[in-house]
C-alpha cells in the first residue's frame, strides 16, 4: 500500500526508532498470533477497520525493540499504539506498557475486545479516536 509523503515519514522514523529490524512489518494488512484468541482478534479487526476507513497506516503484531510485540502499531494516530485486552489482567497490561520507552508510555490506547465488540462500526472508529 502507498501512503503519503507524511504518512511515510512517520512510519519510516516509528520503524528506526522502536522497531526491531529482525521482524518483517507488513502495513495496512492484519496479521494472527497464535497465542490470541478468537475475542482478541476479532476485536483488532475492528480496531484496524475504523484506521484503514481514516487512511491510515497500521500494523498488527509489531515486535518493538523493548520485546513488546503490541497489537497495532499507527505512526500517524495522535497515539501510535493500541493494546487490546482480552485476557491480561489491568497489572499485567500495566507491567507491559511500563516496558515501553518512556516517550510511548503515555502514547498508548488501551482498549478491552469485549467492549470494542459490543459497539457498531462508526462507534469503534469515534472510540479509536477519542480515545
Amino acid at each position: 500500500m502507498k501512503y503519503d509523503e507524511e504518512q511515510q515519514a512517520l512510519i519510516n522514523d516509528f520503524k528506526r526508532q522502536y522497531a526491531d529490524i529482525h521482524h518483517k512489518i507488513q502495513w495496512g494488512v492484519k496479521t494472527f498470533e497464535m497465542k490470541n484468541g478468537v475475542l482478541h482478534d476479532d476485536a483488532v479487526h475492528r480496531v484496524c477497520h475504523a484506521l484503514h476507513l481514516k487512511g491510515l497506516a497500521f500494523a498488527t503484531e509489531v515486535r518493538l525493540k523493548c520485546g513488546n510485540v503490541a497489537d497495532v502499531v499507527c505512526p500517524a494516530h495522535v497515539k501510535p499504539i493500541i493494546e487490546v485486552m482480552s485476557t491480561e489482567s489491568d497489572n499485567g497490561m500495566a507491567r507491559k506498557i511500563l516496558r515501553l520507552p518512556l516517550e510511548l508510555q503515555k502514547g498508548v490506547i488501551v482498549l478491552k475486545a469485549d467492549d470494542v465488540m459490543k459497539l457498531f462500526p462508526s462507534e469503534v472508529v469515534e472510540g479509536v479516536f477519542l480515545s
